[in-house]
């Protein structure tokens, strides 16, 4: 996973958003100014929170774990990115009702969209889930996969409805 760069080539900490400046470096760590990222000596840690460039990235890898973008298939990713991803998509094989709730809590969220345009990428959101998996682990698939495809399948079947 690259660094998370901004558009000027600074990093900034996925942890605690310190944003490392290559024009200006880090004098307090002894780091000139000029100095890329990909050059900082292999011990730098964030001075905003002492995070060594690894483990940010072990961070942002986990985050980015809740995109949920069907990047699961790869040998690579370890449990505890599963698990998150896993964490993330729980609600989804919860009882009817407290679906039903996350649902409309969705729906408030994107309450700027028109409802077509709304139910169409919903149902393509869904029947992604659907198509691909949606859980990464024999926990959560023996606990959760069941009712979560129902509770899929009816979200579908209702915002058809609304197209």
């Amino acid at each position: 996973m690259k660094p998370r760069m901004d558009k000027w080539d600074r990093w900034v900490c996925v942890i605690c958003e310190y944003v490392y400046n290559p024009c200006v470096g880090d004098p307090t760590h002894g780091v000139e100014s000029g100095t890329s990222f990909k050059d900082l000596p292999k011990n730098w840690v964030c001075p905003g929170c002492g995070a060594d460039k690894e483990f940010a990235r072990n961070v942002m890898n986990l985050i980015l774990m809740t995109k949920h973008d069907g990047n699961a298939d790869d040998i690579n990713l370890t449990l505890d990115s599963r698990l998150i991803a896993d964490i993330d998509l729980a609600i989804l094989g919860k009882p009817a009702a407290e679906f039903d709730k996350y649902e409309q809590a969705i729906r408030k969220e994107y309450a700027h969209l028109p409802e077509d345009l709304y139910a169409r990428e919903r149902i393509r959101l869904l029947r992604d889930f659907l198509k691909r998996g949606i859980y990464q682990t024999i926990f959560f698939i023996s606990r959760y996969d069941l009712k979560a495809r129902e509770n899929l399948e009816r979200a579908i079947q209702r915002l058809r409805s609304k197209q």
